[in-house]
């Protein structure tokens, strides 16, 4: 047997797993630093808000029980898709809202608003028990909210929920 070759390959072994783990170590430290920056110094936006936007998320999250984290993400888990298509449906039916301002607001294109909104209204058409159920608890809590309710505020942007 030869010594000599195993210590070599035993000695480059440790040396990869020597650089491996400085690297996690480094890429660690790295993302606690820039997760304590965003706890620290959250970025804030001032800018002229619909309130029903967030009073809408509010509701369409506690029915569906999905946390808003989820709901601004890219997942296409069919809870949160189904979340995100119920907001669509009602921020452009019941609010009247733009396309584009309810795509701007979730972080999407208008074309995926759009489809969303068709989706719940597709849903609704062919009596889906659990969508409909849904869409009528969510209308019902939508009615209460009043119609002028644009406000200015400074708020965490949702798209730091990534």
């Amino acid at each position: 047997m030869n010594y000599e070759y195993e210590y070599i390959k035993l000695k480059a072994a440790h040396t990869r797993l020597k650089n491996t783990y400085e690297n996690k170590l480094e890429s660690a430290k790295r993302e606690i630093q820039e997760l304590r920056q965003m706890i620290l110094k959250p970025e804030q936006k001032t800018k002229k808000v619909d309130k029903n936007f967030d009073e809408l998320l509010r509701i369409v999250c506690q029915e569906s029980n999905v946390i808003p984290k989820d709901f601004f993400s890219r997942s296409r888990k069919r809870e949160y898709v189904i979340a995100r298509a119920m907001f669509c449906f009602f921020a452009y039916n019941e609010l009247n809202q733009s396309l584009k301002k309810i795509g701007l607001y979730l972080n999407r294109d208008h074309s995926t608003v759009i489809h969303g909104r068709d989706m719940i209204g597709d849903y609704l058409d062919i009596n889906m028990k659990f969508e409909t159920a849904m869409h009528n608890r969510i209308k019902s809590r939508l009615n209460a909210i009043p119609d002028d309710y644009l406000t200015e505020v400074t708020r965490i942007s949702p798209y730091l929920c990534k």
